[in-house]
């Protein structure tokens, strides 16, 4: 008798703590459900605001440049609605520029300089995004202060694609 209620009562202990880790593991998926469903700002990407069209222009050895036209960077900036073109040399870039369609122009930050000159006498004149690659905080700063915005990668595409909004946002 003795060992039938000690059975039964392990029978009844192992389906209470069965029912209270089947209820917490059920509590984690609706929290990890919700999280991922509901979704949070970069889960989803929205929109472009303003769309533009932007231009990247390739630079020998640049691990800054390099990274905005991975596939990942590109198709984020498609998929908000913008327009991406890629050019190499000065030439196309200046072509391109002077055809008064891009709104933006995406170049390493030794460059741009040199691209600001090139696009100063265009109109519409496109807005020139320097972009870093693990810059330091005193390269950031001087960018700031002389380009009031810069991409630093790597950074999540995204990221970018809200730096070209704000960008565009601010052009009268």
């Amino acid at each position: 008798m003795a060992r039938k209620v000690s059975v039964a009562g392990f029978t009844v202990l192992l389906a209470m703590s069965s029912a209270s880790l089947a209820l917490a593991c059920g509590d984690k998926f609706l929290v990890q459900g919700s999280c991922c469903v509901g979704g949070s700002r970069f889960d989803r990407i929205h929109a472009a605001a303003h769309p533009a069209a932007i231009l990247i222009v390739r630079s020998p050895d640049s691990k800054a440049i390099e990274a905005v036209t991975h596939a990942d960077y590109q198709s984020t900036l498609r998929e908000v609605g913008n327009s991406v073109a890629i050019c190499g040399d000065a030439s196309r870039c200046a072509a391109e520029a002077q055809s008064g369609k891009i709104d933006v122009v995406l170049a390493d930050a030794r460059d741009a300089p040199k691209l600001e000159e090139l696009f100063r006498s265009v109109t519409p004149r496109p807005v020139v995004v320097p972009v870093t690659y693990k810059a330091a905080k005193s390269e950031v700063t001087e960018l700031k202060a002389q380009y009031g915005h810069y991409f630093n990668a790597p950074s999540r595409p995204d990221r970018l694609a809200e730096l070209v909004d704000e960008v565009m946002g601010q052009q009268p």
